[in-house]
């Protein structure tokens, strides 16, 4: 099935990569609070910990994370934070297993929930009711990143979001058209 197209290619690109901070935003999203230094305590690499800092603070300002992204001001604050040199930091080695443990880590600090399967299909519902009521694919979405975040539920990627409303729209207008051809004769 093709995907349709909600976002720009722009606000695509905006969506799957982390906020650009500003010199407040980074004092206040990488803030190490009290929970956050016992954390760091736990892990056995300026790497890792550095690597959480950034997810962590990404996680607070997106409610989403990416896919061990970050930008290298962001990464030279973080290490000069925790006492180590900027250099320290290597992207290739904050490894992706880590970064999922990371992840759940966050996620049950912070008091969200993952976006599994009982988020994805509470989810389809709400899109269901507004594609019947033939809301426009971008409001939906907009939409349902407001309920996620109010609903305290991790963002996903825009694709699988993107995919959920073009799957509620295609069973939509199949139950539209079956229920046409039941209505006429050939």
């Amino acid at each position: 099935m093709p995907r349709m197209q909600i976002l720009t290619p722009a606000e695509y690109t905006e969506f799957e990569t982390p906020p650009v901070f500003t010199s407040v935003d980074r004092k206040g999203f990488f803030y190490l609070s009290q929970s956050v230094l016992e954390h760091l305590t736990t892990f056995r690499t300026p790497i890792n910990q550095i690597g959480f800092v950034l997810t962590r603070g990404y996680f607070l300002a997106t409610k989403r994370f990416f896919a061990r992204q970050f930008h290298s001001a962001d990464a030279t604050y973080v290490s000069k934070q925790l006492g180590f040199l900027p250099s320290v930091f290597n992207l290739d080695t904050y490894d992706e297993a880590t970064a999922r443990r990371h992840r759940k880590i966050i996620l049950s600090d912070l008091g969200f929930r993952p976006f599994d399967s009982f988020a994805k299909q509470s989810l389809r519902k709400e899109i269901h009711i507004m594609v019947r009521s033939q809301v426009r694919p971008k409001v939906i979405l907009l939409h349902v990143l407001d309920l996620l975040a109010r609903r305290k539920t991790e963002i996903p990627k825009v694709a699988m979001l993107t995919d959920l409303i073009v799957s509620e729209i295609t069973a939509h207008k199949r139950t539209l058209t079956l229920a046409i051809n039941a209505q006429t004769t050939p």
